[in-house]
């Protein structure tokens, strides 16, 4: 079912967050679901070109994703004017749905995978990065070469891996959506 929480505070813009039950851990479809994330987040992503950039919707909007031991959440955040907030909503679903109908373009999967991988072997530079790696992939009971083989495994998420966990996350008849408004 879908539920929708509103509330009014004091503030110039709206703030909403689009939320689906995510994947944990353990969840062999959680590399698919990062890389899914990226090509919808970010200033290359499709939400802030189609929202922000072609239909100006949007003052910020992005997706996110956070796994769990227990199966975490993926959202939409997006603020805007007060006056947009249907046509946001619509915008919102509307990129959501199509990215749970059709495959992403093999450019949108390379350049997620490259920026990911890209920005994971900076991160690891700094030994504090390698040292929370290792503690929280002890602590979640997963392999202690993660850290290591995680690249490899996102350069092997396909677009057919992204389709099948967009329709697996992405319930479009199944999911919370909190407003802020002025």
């Amino acid at each position: 079912a879908i539920q929708t929480i509103e509330r009014t505070k004091d503030k110039f813009q709206a703030h909403l967050v689009l939320g689906f039950r995510g994947a944990s851990y353990s969840d062999k479809d959680r590399y698919a679901l990062d890389v899914l994330n990226n090509i919808l987040a970010g200033q290359g992503g499709r939400l802030f070109l189609e929202l922000r950039d072609k239909m100006s919707l949007a003052y910020s909007v992005t997706s996110l994703s956070q796994e769990g031991i227990e199966p975490g959440y993926f959202g939409v955040y997006i603020a805007t004017e007060p006056r947009k907030v249907a046509t946001a909503i619509e915008g919102i679903l509307r990129e959501l749905k199509m990215i749970t109908e059709e495959l992403v373009s093999p450019e949108e999967l390379q350049r997620a995978q490259q920026y990911m991988v890209g920005a994971y072997e900076i991160d690891l530079q700094r030994n504090s990065t390698v040292a929370t790696q290792l503690a929280f992939n002890e602590i979640y009971g997963i392999d202690r070469r993660e850290w290591l083989v995680l690249p490899d495994k996102i350069l092997r998420v396909t677009r057919e891996d992204v389709l099948k966990v967009a329709r697996k996350i992405l319930k479009l008849d199944r999911y919370i959506l909190s407003v802020v408004k002025p």
